[in-house]
């Protein structure tokens, strides 16, 4: 007889749930196991049902990563808020500049050029399969021998249950719902959701009156959440979290013995969802999240070749006031400004996502022509001196897979001490008007470029 055990699991895998009810598929009557089970588990710190041997996992984690939470589903636990950014350039001050994407040697166009790169990666992934992420996961998923001790109600004699010749399958069923990769916290964050994985073993045992047979295991809506070391061996690693588990166990003859469900409940799924966990952990140190990894900390092209020159030139006009400046940035190389900081991945559905891609410019300084045009007066200073704390450029895209174009690209261009000097070149109306400005207009046709240049690089030459 088939009978089907709905087991609600709880944060922490490791602990059972007293009194699980459990429901006859034949019947449809609900049955608690506790009330017929002939046998007790016995607890003992030598059983080997914690140990995952196949997994290489030291919780000894990065102390700046902080992955508690007292929710264990939490896809945005690494992502800030960027609804800023949907404060766009209006379209009347966007048609008043002409931005010029094809500058050289351009750093801004080697940026925009990696985020290219990185979203091709995951294109790529997502038009051969909709399972995003998975191929990586060892398929099928082995597991360990288990080994549960037991002993009868009416004696204190300890017996033995083996669970063995275990396969998880069905990975194919999953993929990548979120990932955060960030260099800068030593970290990789992924989020991984199943409908359904299945297991069939045998189990072998020396307790009276039950012969040895099979059992299958059937977890469904499984969610996993893991936190690796960016470049060493290291991480946090949570177990699967399952909404409910269908189990069956019957004897060599076809019998159902109850008296197993209460083992397979409080101590073998515990086993299956820290298998599940640590195989995603390793998929983390191989195939796509080891691509992307890599071509994380890999210099812009712009750096690499040696062409790097500036970050871009700007003309932008807003109202009254029009600004031009040339070489921004030109003196900004170094090894803290030639890679991208992080990336996040968000699977929206079958035929889209969404990525977000963040790099800080750090101690910019530049010197440059400034031509400012303020209510029809136009005045040129050469050889200004420009520095700046930082630009910092957060990136979101969202891209649909089929054809190739994006939903929607915006941009966010954070200014932070800049300081602007023209060595008394400029009036002082016009020094204000620069120093209250020039943030602005830097800020906004940064923004403009990089859309315009995505739209080109990452949209196919969407209009965007």
């Amino acid at each position: 007889m088939q009978v089907s055990l709905s087991i609600a699991l709880v944060l922490v895998a490791v602990v059972a749930i007293e009194g699980t009810i459990i429901r006859s598929s034949g019947t449809g009557q609900w049955m608690n196991t506790q009330e017929t089970q002939k046998y007790m588990l016995v607890n003992d710190e030598s059983d080997n049902y914690y140990n995952l041997h196949n997994t290489n996992i030291n919780n000894n984690v990065d102390k700046n990563i902080n992955i508690d939470s007292g929710n264990y589903w939490y896809p945005n636990m690494y992502e800030k808020d960027y609804s800023f950014l949907d404060t766009y350039v209006d379209t009347e001050t966007w048609g008043k500049n002409d931005i010029d994407i094809n500058q050289t040697p351009n750093l801004g166009r080697g940026i925009v050029r990696k985020i290219a790169t990185l979203e091709k990666m995951i294109a790529l992934e997502h038009q051969n399969s909709n399972l995003i992420g998975v191929h990586d996961i060892q398929n099928p998923i082995i597991v360990n021998q288990v080994v549960v001790k037991m002993s009868p109600l009416s004696s204190s004699q300890h017996h033995f249950v083996n669970f063995q010749s275990c396969q998880l399958k069905n990975i194919e069923s999953g993929h990548l719902q979120y990932l955060n990769i960030n260099p800068h916290y030593d970290n990789v964050h992924v989020q991984y959701k199943f409908n359904q994985l299945s297991t069939v073993g045998l189990y072998k045992t020396d307790l009276p009156e039950i012969q040895n047979g099979q059992f299958t295991v059937q977890m469904n809506h499984i969610h996993c959440n893991i936190s690796s070391s960016f470049s060493s061996i290291q991480g946090v690693v949570k177990p699967a979290q399952v909404d409910y588990a269908d189990v069956s166990v019957t004897d060599s003859q076809g019998h159902e013995i109850v008296d197993l469900y209460e083992p397979i409940k409080n101590k073998y799924l515990s086993v299956l969802e820290k298998t599940v966990a640590g195989a995603i952990y390793d998929s983390t140190y191989k195939g796509l999240l080891a691509n992307l990894k890599n071509e994380i900390i890999t210099p812009f092209d712009a750096v690499q070749t040696g062409g790097f020159g500036k970050l871009y030139d700007m003309s932008w006009v807003e109202n009254n006031l029009q600004l031009k400046l040339n070489n921004i940035g030109s003196q900004l190389l170094s090894v803290n400004n030639n890679k991208i900081d992080s990336m996040s991945f968000v699977y929206l559905n079958t035929n889209s996502y969404k990525l977000r891609f963040t790099t800080d410019l750090n101690n910019l300084q530049w010197t440059g022509d400034l031509l400012l045009n303020y209510n029809g007066e136009q005045v040129q200073a050469n050889s200004c001196n420009f520095n700046a704390n930082k630009i910092g450029i957060n990136v979101v895209v969202v891209k649909t897979v089929n054809n190739d174009q994006c939903r929607q690209v915006k941009v966010d261009v954070n200014i932070n001490g800049l300081q602007p000097n023209c060595n008394g070149q400029l009036s002082q109306n016009l020094e204000t008007v620069m120093h209250q400005n020039l943030p602005h207009f830097i800020k906004h046709s940064l923004e403009a470029y990089m859309i315009k240049s995505i739209s080109q690089e990452v949209c196919s030459n969407q209009k965007l």
